[in-house]
């Protein structure tokens, strides 16, 4: 029986392909220290992050021809095909659709596509977790910054487009704060799914099915005018449908974002975000268990 141990981090090699490698696995246990001493490591648990987050985006890179490259072509080969489809072929939707467009598909991908990642976080770290002792938080956390690397790619490319456009203001200045409500939203939705799914496999599905949903429920497509005044509000209490808001009021409109729009959206990163520690802290122990059963 293989007894769990912590991790020396300074003794991970990151330039390795890939964290799941089984040698990168010898590695690590080689230089583990006695889960005892789990304690005095602790502070050094978020050299685990980096390392998974490289190796990561290392594996992920080496496996394509144009390597990193491909995070920048990936998404301009994406927007384009927006802008021909909407812009030029079929030229409908409102003035300025096809910004207007960009900007929620930007955001809204970023969002369903860390989700979705989030389901097979810890599934992932199966063969490391057998072997060593870490805090299994660190896998949806490590699923959310490598999502995050990619993203700034993104960002770029349609903060570039836009400033082509004629859109660039000073509310822009508000943008990271946007990003940075976004990503704190992000990191909680993804952990209680991340948490949740080695319990409950076939909570993917439903995963899927409530992002589809969801897309049609937080104005991607559509603008905010196009709800009754009345159901607004409403609709509003979906904390994508106001990050897209927020987004389109700051780079399109040149509004800064609504304080009260912002203290919800905050309020809902805060709360799922507190219920992910809660959940991957207290299965910790259970999922090497669950996931060899």
């Amino acid at each position: 029986m293989v007894q769990h141990c912590s991790l020396p981090f300074p003794a991970v090699e990151v330039a390795l392909p890939c964290i799941h490698n089984s040698i990168l696995s010898q590695k690590l246990f080689r230089n583990a220290v006695p889960m005892d001493e789990r304690a005095h490591s602790e502070q050094r648990y978020d050299e685990l992050l980096w390392v998974l987050v490289r190796a990561r985006l290392a594996s992920e890179a080496s496996k394509q021809y144009l390597h990193v490259l491909w995070w920048f072509l990936e998404p301009l080969l994406s927007l384009s095909v927006f802008y021909l489809v909407f812009g030029v072929l079929l030229q409908r939707g409102t003035a300025n659709f096809v910004d207007f467009l960009l900007v929620g598909v930007v955001a809204w991908n970023w969002f369903q596509r860390t989700v979705s990642n989030a389901t097979q976080s810890i599934s992932s770290g199966k063969g490391l977790m057998l072997q060593v002792y870490f805090p299994k938080i660190l896998l949806p956390l490590a699923t959310v910054l490598q999502d995050l690397v990619k993203q700034g790619f993104v960002f770029f490319l349609l903060l570039c487009y836009l400033l082509g456009a004629g859109y660039l203001q000073m509310s822009w200045l508000a943008f990271p704060l946007v990003v940075l409500l976004q990503l704190i939203l992000v990191t909680g939705v993804a952990g209680v799914v991340a948490a949740l799914v080695p319990f409950l496999p076939d909570l993917r599905f439903v995963v899927a099915t409530g992002l589809q949903l969801l897309l049609f429920g937080s104005g991607v497509f559509y603008q905010l005018s196009a709800i009754p005044e009345a159901l607004q509000s409403l609709f509003l209490a979906n904390p994508v449908a106001t990050l897209l808001h927020l987004y389109r009021e700051i780079l399109l409109y040149g509004n800064l974002p609504a304080l009260g729009k912002m203290a919800v959206l905050a309020s809902y990163g805060a709360f799922f975000c507190a219920l992910a520690y809660f959940l991957l802290r207290r299965f910790d122990a259970l999922y090497p268990r669950v996931l060899t059963e």
